[in-house]
C-alpha cells in the first residue's frame, strides 16, 4: 500500500490534479525533440543520460518536499491540538 504522501506526489488522489498541464509538458518534450536532433552518436546518448538523471533527481527532491511539508502540516495541527495549557 502506498503512503498518502506518495498518492499526493504521484497525482492520484481523487478530485485533485497535481499533474503537469498539458501545454507545458508538450512545449517540454519539444524542446527536447529539437535538442536531441541536433545530436548524434556518443553526444545524444549523453544527453539522454542526462536527462534522466535530472528527472530522477527532480522527482526525488519533490516527494522529499511533499513529506517534508505533510509532515510540517501535521505538527502544526498537533501543536493546535494540544490542550495541555489550556
Amino acid at each position: 500500500m502506498q503512503s498518502i504522501i506518495e498518492l499526493l506526489y504521484k497525482g492520484d488522489i481523487r478530485g485533485v490534479s497535481l499533474k503537469l498541464p498539458a501545454d507545458r509538458r508538450d512545449k517540454e518534450l519539444s524542446y527536447y525533440d529539437k535538442i536531441k536532433s541536433l545530436m548524434t552518436g556518443e553526444n545524444a546518448k549523453l544527453f539522454d543520460e542526462y536527462a534522466d538523471t535530472v528527472a530522477l533527481n527532480y522527482e526525488f527532491l519533490i516527494e522529499r518536499a511533499y513529506a517534508v511539508a505533510f509532515k510540517t502540516g501535521f505538527l502544526l495541527g498537533l501543536e493546535m491540538a494540544d490542550t495541555e495549557e489550556i
